[in-house]
């Protein structure tokens, strides 16, 4: 049966010295969706510059990740062992930036570092003592863990995982905005943004159809063939929570598992009667 859930994006942030680590957050992620999502309506998308990344001019290469992935992400991962990475102007490494300005809107960071064996001859010293230069400074700053090997990393990821989902503020404060969609979608009581009714009168006025599609330009938001202005990272953002806002109400639903294309529900029809009586 299906059910209605909030996406918790979750960035992976790491220079490229981690590779089997990043793939064991990936691993890890999906394993709390197994078990977790329908009982907490919850679903942990995991986002990283290997996967979700396009070639795009304008501006610096991670200002441009900032923008399309870390700014919607509410959970970051970090994983670190011999480098820092590249920097980026301003901050010692994309990685570093990704972590400091995540902490600076207050989101939940995991941050590891990894005591696996190092062969110093081969290892980049002045990557690595900037790297121990900003574990001491972050140890300021909060808790960081760290491991002795993979088996040991992945033991302790699955662990805390599921610990800090269920008591950081920011992700209750995520979940806790969820309704019950057999309680709402057929509650005439609830009251619903002016973004939100406006998606459904255009919708309701064709075929129901919502098509939401990111490219390298932005974000393309169409409803009943008519585009929503997205110009401003402001507007987009209205507009987005807007549909899962209707989402959550069970007012429309997604058709297939790519989070493009969604279509009013029976009760999403419903309140598009009742808004167009209430205009009459």
């Amino acid at each position: 049966m299906s059910y209605i859930a909030t996406v918790i994006p979750v960035m992976i942030a790491s220079p490229g010295d981690v590779l089997q680590e990043r793939e064991e957050v990936r691993k890890a992620i999906y394993n709390w969706n197994d078990i977790n999502s329908k009982n907490t309506s919850m679903i942990l998308n995991p986002i990283g510059w290997e996967t979700h990344g396009a070639p795009e001019m304008g501006d610096r290469a991670q200002a441009l990740i900032n923008k399309r992935l870390l700014n919607e992400c509410d959970l970051l991962i970090a994983v670190f062992w011999t480098r820092i990475g590249t920097p980026t102007g301003g901050y010692e490494s994309g990685t570093v930036e990704e972590i400091e300005r995540h902490m600076a809107e207050g989101k939940p960071t995991m941050i590891y570092f990894s005591k696996t064996p190092i062969d110093y001859s081969a290892v980049d010293r002045d990557q690595y003592d900037l790297l121990m230069k900003k574990k001491d400074e972050w140890k300021n700053k909060g808790r960081i863990e760290e491991f002795s090997s993979l088996q040991e990393f992945k033991d302790k990821l699955n662990k805390q995982l599921p610990y800090l989902l269920s008591t950081h503020e920011y992700i209750l404060s995520c979940s806790s905005s969820i309704p019950n969609a057999q309680q709402t979608s057929d509650d005439s009581s609830v009251t619903l943004s002016s973004e939100a009714v406006e998606i459904i009168q255009l919708a309701g006025s064709t075929d129901g159809g919502i098509m939401k599609l990111r490219h390298m330009a932005g974000l393309l938001f169409q409803v009943g063939g008519e585009n929503l202005d997205t110009s401003t990272p402001r507007k987009e953002a209205t507009y987005v929570a807007a549909l899962d806002e209707l989402l959550n109400y069970g007012l429309v639903e997604a058709k297939g598992n790519k989070g493009q294309i969604y279509n009013l529900t029976k009760y999403g029809w419903d309140a598009y009667d009742k808004i167009m009586a209430s205009n009459s």
